[in-house]
């Protein structure tokens, strides 16, 4: 529908901004159900993701994106 009204550009825009919100989802999920505990390289991407944002200097993936 986004496509329809404004266009191809703004239809893969709302996509990436879906994804991630996805991104997000998935890895608090992860957290959630972590009992035995990750990698902690991986522990700190996923905390990155949900609790780090502007303006913080550190970027994380979604930041990135």
């Amino acid at each position: 529908m986004a496509r329809a009204f404004f266009g191809e550009e703004l239809e893969k825009a709302l996509e990436k901004l879906n994804q991630q919100f996805w991104t997000v989802k998935v890895y608090v999920d992860a957290n959630h159900n972590d009992k035995a505990g990750t990698d902690a390289n991986f522990r700190r991407k996923i905390e990155s993701a949900i609790w780090e944002g502007y303006p913080n200097a550190e970027e994380n993936e979604v930041d990135q994106t």
